[in-house]
């Protein structure tokens, strides 16, 4: 955070992109104390908040990766969330409404999705919790906590070792070609930041820092 890795003086024909949010402080006081130009408002570009056609945009580009389609009364009620100018929150809530929405009963889902950002992710804490049920509960908080504490991320291999060493009797078979895959496809998009196929040596990370945040 402190961008100790970026030199102090690039070449004149390398472009760098950084990305932050406003609230994160120190990651911006960092970056304008290695570049001052920038906090002077040289090749920085402020991002503003979406406007209601760029979100309903997104959101039919998001479901409609999945073959799915809202009506205009489920995409105004998305869309109209207090905190849906944000594109993670219309990722998070359109990934839960994919996967886990009903399609007779979706307005009505929609309608309860909570407002912000923070909200939506206890949300889908709450629905991992319940999905996983008492049995599974400890291997899911043992990803999550796992997840929060490594700052690069963990492969597939190594949550499976994590859960097998916190719930011995389940088996490494049934972890690997069972457990660890069913708490990864309902995790995948909304929590944690991944592919829809994981490679093995691939390192599995939170979607978002909220995401960790929520889970912390």
């Amino acid at each position: 955070n402190e961008f100790a890795w970026l030199p102090a003086e690039l070449p004149a024909r390398l472009r760098v992109v950084i990305s932050c949010i406003a609230e994160d402080a120190s990651s911006l006081n960092a970056l304008y104390a290695r570049y001052p130009a920038l906090e002077a408002g040289e090749n920085r570009l402020e991002l503003r908040e979406l406007g209601v056609e760029s979100r309903h945009r997104i959101v039919q580009s998001a479901v409609g990766y999945w073959q799915k389609e809202l009506d205009p009364l489920q995409l105004d009620i998305l869309c109209t969330k207090a905190e849906a100018s944000s594109p993670l929150y219309l990722k998070v809530a359109c990934r839960e409404a994919v996967l886990f929405g009903v399609f007779e009963t979706l307005t009505s889902t929609l309608q309860s999705y909570p407002p912000t950002i923070r909200g939506m992710y206890d949300m889908v804490l709450d629905r991992l919790q319940v999905d996983a049920g008492p049995r599974l509960q400890a291997s899911l908080n043992c990803v999550l906590g796992s997840l929060a504490v490594s700052p690069t991320g963990l492969t597939s291999n190594e949550i499976s070792r994590l859960i097998c060493l916190s719930q011995p009797h389940l088996g490494a078979g049934y972890v690997v070609s069972v457990l660890w895959p069913r708490l990864w496809r309902g995790m995948a998009g909304s929590i944690i930041q991944s592919p829809e196929v994981v490679h093995p040596g691939a390192a599995i990370r939170f979607l978002h820092s909220q995401a960790e945040r929520a889970v912390i």
